[in-house]
């Protein structure tokens, strides 16, 4: 309870030491090292260290993940002989719009539906180059060779 603002003021802005050092130790229990349970300073460039070791992992993550996506990616493409910004370029202007991550997912566990894709993507490359003039063959996009 504070009898005046001032009192308010200045344990809102400054906080109490002892609850300071109680968090900090509540942070860096699962450490082993005894120094740091019962040296404050110790304990907290500990902690401040394993934060920022934490903080450049989650950013290396995410870099590490989308370069494996594109090294998936790009080697489901070639086993259909079809380069990958092509077969982007493909699905984008047939309107399919799928994110890299369904892409990996499609090309790993449904290798036909991946095949089709690659196929829809080829044929709107090349309806786009020679225009609607020519006739290209029918489309077959199922297992049950239903033309469309």
């Amino acid at each position: 309870m504070f009898l005046t603002v001032l009192n308010m003021a200045r344990g809102r802005f400054h906080g109490d030491r002892w609850w300071k050092v109680m968090r900090l130790k509540e942070q860096c229990q699962h450490y082993l090292k005894r120094s740091l349970r019962n040296r404050c300073g110790v304990a907290y460039r500990h902690l401040r260290r394993a934060l920022i070791h934490q903080t450049k992992g989650r950013r290396l993550k995410v870099y590490a993940t989308n370069i494996l996506r594109n090294q998936r990616l790009e080697a489901a493409c070639d086993e259909h002989e079809i380069g990958h910004r092509r077969f982007k370029r493909g699905l984008n202007k047939s309107g399919v719009t799928l994110n890299q991550h369904m892409l990996n997912i499609l090309s790993m566990y449904e290798p036909r539906t991946f095949e089709r894709l690659v196929e829809l993507a080829e044929r709107t490359e090349i309806e786009t180059v020679l225009g609607v003039h020519e006739p290209l063959p029918e489309r077959r996009f199922s297992a049950n060779k239903i033309n469309i």
